[in-house]
């Protein structure tokens, strides 16, 4: 069935119903339907929305603790209301320490990552984790525009403390992290769920957000490294993570202006950091190793978005 567009005015484009449609459904003059938008479809409703309702469950007896983090995560992301989660073991192993975790220590933590989510059920072996809202109210650029100020402000603080060798401050950029991340937990969730019907978040911007979230991975697992260290850090290191600051101030400009010189400027950033990382000092701590070749693939990562985002 075709429709021929009508223009009505200058701003409005107008397609008129099939008639047997309109009977069928009772759509008279003065009306409200309801419109929603799928990328190149546009769904007529008589009615309001219903949106679908989600519900997985989940035995995670078997799992460590970075994998289960990781699924209850990305059930959030992906747009599920209600997740029942089992588990046979009190305590499962995390190998990057070589320790154990309560199970239920990291529900509860991950839990609070997760804008809207909250524990609404708990026993010895099972919980339940559902949506109880859908937390900010508030647009998705607005939002988008926010984390990319937050990530400026985590690497800002990552530069100062390294610069001044600050641990009191290198220990304030967990809590940022956790901001951020939050954030970005709640825009791809937005995604998955269409909760912004006025602002869809393209596929273009689901990479960007999702790429993003390693960065922010990236600048904790730093501080970390940083806090571990005995001596100070090396002069190199510092004019690294100022160049990850510069990067990241050119990499917002980007997403919003699309000039071609602002990447040509973040790939000689790039270019710099690669040769201080060549040039670094030989005898340094494992641990400021680990830092520059962050640093370096924080560089590739906003390069890579910068191409998917095209200009």
């Amino acid at each position: 069935m075709k429709r021929k567009v009508i223009q009505h005015s200058p701003t409005s484009l107008v397609i008129t119903l099939p008639t047997s449609w309109a009977r069928k459904n009772l759509v008279k003059k003065g009306d409200e339907l309801n419109l929603e938008e799928n990328k190149k479809e546009l769904l007529i409703r008589k009615g309001e929305i219903v949106r679908k309702y989600f519900e997985a469950t989940i035995d995670i007896s078997n799992l460590d603790k970075t994998t289960i983090l990781q699924i209850i995560r990305n059930l959030y992301r992906e747009g599920y209301d209600k997740i029942n989660i089992k588990f046979s073991k009190e305590r499962v192993p995390y190998k990057k320490i070589k320790g154990a975790f309560l199970v239920t220590e990291i529900i509860h933590r991950e839990v609070n990552r997760l804008i809207g989510y909250e524990i609404t059920r708990e026993k010895q072996n099972f919980c339940i984790v559902e949506s109880i809202s859908e937390g900010v109210q508030e647009e998705l650029p607005k939002i988008i525009r926010r984390i990319h100020m937050l990530l400026i402000d985590i690497t800002e603080t990552l530069y100062e403390a390294t610069k001044n060798n600050d641990k009191a401050v290198l220990k304030t950029i967990h809590e940022k992290h956790e901001t951020i991340i939050r954030f970005i937990n709640y825009c791809l969730r937005s995604g998955a769920k269409e909760l912004d019907e006025k602002h869809p978040i393209t596929d273009s911007q689901y990479y960007l957000l999702a790429s993003m979230d390693r960065v922010v991975h990236l600048l904790r697992s730093s501080s970390k490294r940083l806090l571990k260290l005995n001596g100070k850090p090396s002069n190199e290191l510092v004019k690294t993570i100022g160049k990850t600051v510069e990067a990241l101030r050119l990499f917002t400009r980007f997403v919003y202006q699309k000039k071609p010189s602002i990447v040509v400027e973040m790939n000689n950033l790039r270019y710099s950091v690669e040769k201080m990382i060549t040039k670094r000092p030989t005898k340094l701590e494992g641990e400021q190793d680990l830092v520059f070749y962050h640093m370096r693939h924080i560089h590739h990562l906003l390069l890579d978005i910068s191409n998917v985002i095209g200009m």
